[in-house]
């Protein structure tokens, strides 16, 4: 259908609660971005976790089975079964273990 007389001159915003929804959500999730750095820790949720839940070279609080504090580093034993497990969705972290230092050719 065309316009026989040419452009709309008089033209309103017919999205306004869209844009006010928009502009909530975005301020929520800038003070939820502002809130986690402040109040979290970026290293452990960076650190690698190995096959019992532990984070590596940490002693996280909530879980007092694993103190990795001096195992940084996460050492996959099988990468080929980690590997499947990855492309089947399956847990791709249970072939992990926290090590002190990573092993060398000679250790295996």
């Amino acid at each position: 259908m065309a316009l026989q007389h040419g452009c709309v001159v008089k033209r309103h915003c017919t999205d306004v609660l869209c844009g006010l929804t928009f502009c909530v959500f975005l301020g929520a999730m800038i003070a939820v971005t502002f809130w986690g750095y402040a109040n979290g820790s970026l290293e452990v949720s960076l650190a690698p976790i190995n096959a019992n839940g532990g984070f590596c070279g940490f002693n996280y609080p909530n879980n007092g089975l694993n103190d990795n504090k001096d195992y940084p580093y996460l050492y996959i034993w099988n990468l080929n079964d980690a590997i499947d497990a990855y492309n089947n969705n399956e847990n791709f972290w249970a072939y992990g273990i926290c090590v002190s230092e990573c092993p060398d050719s000679n250790d295996f």
